[in-house]
């Protein structure tokens, strides 16, 4: 993200104000991913220093958190800490998928064969009724086809509300500017100091 800002930009919003880059701080969180706890503290204490170096490195007062005419140059140096929602898949996909089933597709097959057949080798006078039965196992297909993906639709749903309810109540305790804050999780910035 940084990379494709010139150095007016930089000086315009602080990013230069940082003496750790982005890239170090997602080095020392994958180690912690990864479980590998001795590799994180070696990483800390070989590349940045320690803890106090860190934060002085992203101008965090570790008494007063950080400040808030600092949030906008945490923003363009280090990104955005908000989390996307996920979306609802379309119904039409949810059709879609529900036709791939192996059953289904079977009997579609055999649908089409029914009427090919049946409209071959009808009577003239039976030929106008001979379409009926391979039309009904289309229908079938269609109904089960309709049911699974509105089931499923209904289902996602209600997993997408719930699921927003508990983005939404994910609040957390920050230290800023010497006073305690409860922010929503997608408004933390990188140096915030966050009260466990």
């Amino acid at each position: 993200m940084t990379d494709n800002i010139d150095d007016a930009a930089r000086a315009k919003t602080g990013i230069n104000d940082f003496k750790v880059t982005k890239q170090q701080l997602i080095d020392v969180i994958e180690c912690y991913r990864q479980r590998k706890y001795v590799e994180e503290l070696s990483y800390i204490t070989d590349k940045l220093g320690s803890v106090e170096s860190i934060l002085q490195a992203l101008n965090v007062d570790p008494e007063h958190g950080i400040t808030a005419d600092s949030l906008e140059a945490r923003k363009a140096a280090f990104g955005d800490h908000t989390k996307e929602r996920p979306e609802r898949t379309p119904f039409c996909t949810l059709i879609w998928e529900s036709l791939q089933d192996f059953m289904l597709q079977v009997l579609l097959v055999c649908a089409f064969v029914s009427i090919v057949i049946e409209m071959s080798f009808a009577d003239p006078s039976h030929r106008s009724s001979a379409w009926i039965e391979g039309f009904a196992i289309f229908m079938a297909v269609a109904v089960v086809s309709l049911v699974t993906a509105g089931s499923d639709y209904k289902k996602e749903g209600q997993f997408l509300a719930q699921l927003n309810i508990d983005m939404d109540s994910q609040v957390v305790k920050v230290l800023r500017h010497g006073v305690e804050e409860e922010l929503h999780r997608d408004h933390l910035k990188v140096g915030d100091i966050i009260k466990i």
